[in-house]
């Protein structure tokens, strides 16, 4: 007897081993099936591979799937540990391949670790209610995210990866059918599309920011489009450690003739200097680098002369003074 125990204890650890690695293996839970109108998987087992109602411990994936939000006014926050929205059709082709907001007022929803890759974000209710999606990240994985909106959709989540953002055409003019961006925590570094003159809307909340990372000269993510609206009253932050020294190089960073874009007073570029006349600029790598809000371009010059400098040194004391004077 005293052997089995000894060989029982020795078996232990093998089994826990075992159970933990199955238990790995089974945190994995798919949607099987489209939400149809008036039904919701997001805290129900209607149509998870599991038949559970999501929970801790596990990790979800739409897999190509419709998951409706409850379709009332209150917050929700969804139970697992994670959310992936994916969709095996080319990126926006299939509005019903991610999450459908279909709250009846305006109202969060709380998702932590939610990963857009392939799959859509909508807000499919109407102009009158704001849809703000909430949560530790969203992280835009390589296969990209799509945005379709019938209303108000503000991420005040951290939004970070580096794959494409295509906001769809929303069916209407209304400009409250708008995309807003809203953390200061983002670190996003992906190329954001606007695909309708009139109808695909995108806000830099003035607490948002946006990274760009510049490299060889016309090598940066960016925001362009077929047309769009372009709000920008947040901050943009430029990665300039691989960026080409090389005076005339230049990268659009907004496009400015197929965008309709505008820069409210709060925008600014973190780390640059506020010229006075809607450009900035910084010194960095041995080059001057300087963002004009009317071409929306980054442009690198050399570095000015010693007295020159000496101005640009004093210019932020005279924008103060001038400040002051109104």
């Amino acid at each position: 007897m005293q052997r089995r125990g000894i060989v029982l204890r020795a078996l232990a650890p093998a089994a826990a081993a075992l159970s933990i690695g199955t238990a790995a293996h089974a945190a994995v839970v798919n949607m099987n099936g489209d939400d149809a109108l008036g039904t919701s998987s997001f805290n129900s087992g209607l149509h998870w591979s599991d038949a559970a109602a999501p929970s801790a411990g596990n990790q979800y994936d739409t897999a190509g799937f419709l998951l409706r939000t409850p379709a009332d006014g209150s917050n929700y926050t969804f139970g697992g540990d994670s959310l992936t929205l994916t969709s095996s059709a080319a990126l926006g082709a299939d509005l019903n391949d991610g999450l459908l907001y279909k709250g009846s007022a305006t109202s969060t929803i709380t998702i932590n670790n939610l990963t857009a890759n392939g799959g859509v974000l909508r807000q499919a209710n109407n102009e009158a209610q704001v849809f703000t999606l909430a949560g530790n990240g969203l992280t835009v994985g390589p296969n990209g995210m799509a945005v379709h909106v019938q209303g108000p959709l503000t991420v005040t989540s951290p939004v970070s990866g580096s794959g494409p953002i295509r906001i769809m055409a929303s069916g209407s003019n209304d400009v409250r059918r708008v995309f807003e961006l809203a953390s200061a925590a983002s670190t996003y570094t992906g190329s954001i599309e606007l695909t309708n003159a009139t109808q695909a809307r995108l806000h830099l909340a003035d607490t948002g920011v946006l990274d760009f990372v510049v490299g060889a000269s016309g090598t940066n993510n960016r925001i362009f489009g077929a047309g769009g609206v372009a709000a920008l009253d947040g901050k943009f932050d430029f990665n300039l450690s691989a960026a080409d020294t090389t005076p005339g190089s230049i990268w659009q960073i907004v496009d400015n003739a197929a965008l309709t874009e505008t820069y409210g007073p709060t925008f600014a570029v973190n780390g640059f200097t506020d010229n006075g006349n809607d450009t900035w600029s910084t010194l960095a790598n041995g080059a001057t680098y300087t963002f004009s809000e009317a071409t929306g371009a980054l442009t690198a010059s050399a570095v000015p002369e010693p007295a020159t400098l000496g101005l640009l040194a004093l210019a932020p004391l005279v924008l103060t003074v001038r400040h002051r004077r109104k």
